[in-house]
């Protein structure tokens, strides 16, 4: 519903997500992809971890299983 993508749209350009230009009646909202740098930047530095652990995790049920 209209009302529901209003709400989503508020939350967004609170989070600074999208940034709104009044225009009349309406209000045109644009994407803000800046503030997702960071959080992909996170993401990617928490994945390359992950990677790490689960190789090593790997590598040494591999070890166990060659000595069965």
């Amino acid at each position: 519903s209209r009302q529901a993508v209003a709400k989503h749209l508020a939350l967004l350009a609170a989070a600074g997500l999208v940034v709104g230009e009044r225009c009349g009646r309406e209000v045109r909202y644009d994407a803000d992809p800046a503030p997702l740098h960071a959080a992909m930047d996170w993401m990617s530095s928490t994945s390359a971890a992950w990677e790490r652990r689960l190789s090593r995790l790997a590598a040494l049920v591999e070890r166990r299983a060659r000595r069965r």
